[in-house]
């Protein structure tokens, strides 16, 4: 189970509790391509800001990268990077973005991102709900539940 520690800026965000509006999702995704496009064109990203209380919330999260070509009825498209912060130790509005950046330059898997590439890819953005201990198999619901194993 997750220690909150009181020190620790922003609250922990409950996502099963409590959704981001469109406007925030998309505020999200529109922090993480700018903090992309910066990284990959060798700038440093301003300073980030929580522009509401939703955004100051601490959680996990997720980022991926695919490719948008190849899109359609084969399903989403190729993956390009997907790199994670599992522990909500960050508010949001700091660990969207650098798992953004992480995503399109450090997944060890697939060579960093260049410039040129940032335009043809969709980023996909997944907030966790903080970690819990689960007492039997049937709490876990697949496709909506991811997994540490102890």
């Amino acid at each position: 189970m997750w220690d909150d520690p009181a020190d620790i800026e922003g609250e922990l965000l409950d996502i099963e509790a409590q959704q981001p509006s469109e406007a925030q999702k998309a505020r999200m995704l529109a922090m993480a391509r700018q903090a992309i496009a910066v990284a990959l064109e060798g700038g440093q990203a301003p300073e980030p800001k929580a522009e509401d209380d939703f955004m100051a919330l601490r959680a996990g999260v997720f980022v991926t990268l695919r490719e948008k070509r190849g899109r359609g009825r084969s399903g989403p498209g190729r993956l390009r990077g997907c790199i994670g912060h599992m522990q909500p130790d960050q508010p949001l509005y700091r660990v969207v973005p650098d798992m953004a950046v992480q995503a399109a330059t450090a997944d060890p898997r697939f060579q960093p991102m260049t410039p040129k590439e940032l335009g043809g890819v969709t980023i996909e953005i997944a907030i966790l709900s903080p970690i819990s201990a689960v007492n039997d198999r049937d709490e876990i619901e697949l496709g909506k539940h991811g997994l540490v194993l102890t």
